[in-house]
């Protein structure tokens, strides 16, 4: 996920660097906190899903022993 976090702050700075030299002032100061917000909350978003398919593949291929033993150990029984 850090590859994917770092891949965005440069996508982020072309973006910014595109609207900045192609556009207004106006229409940079409109959209460039729109894309920051919503670019991060989707980074944020794929990465809470990927951790969480990762972990519940992992769970499942468990033998049944530690599977079972899982929520004690977390101090979920």
């Amino acid at each position: 996920m850090g590859y994917a976090w770092a891949g965005l702050m440069f996508v982020s700075a072309a973006v910014n660097a595109f609207v900045a030299l192609t556009s207004s002032v106006a229409t940079w100061a409109m959209v460039m906190p729109i894309f920051g917000i919503v670019s991060k909350v989707v980074v944020f978003l794929a990465g809470f899903a990927a951790m969480r398919l990762t972990a519940r593949r992992r769970i499942r291929v468990m033998p049944a022993l530690q599977r079972d033993a899982l929520p004690a150990a977390t101090g979920r029984a």
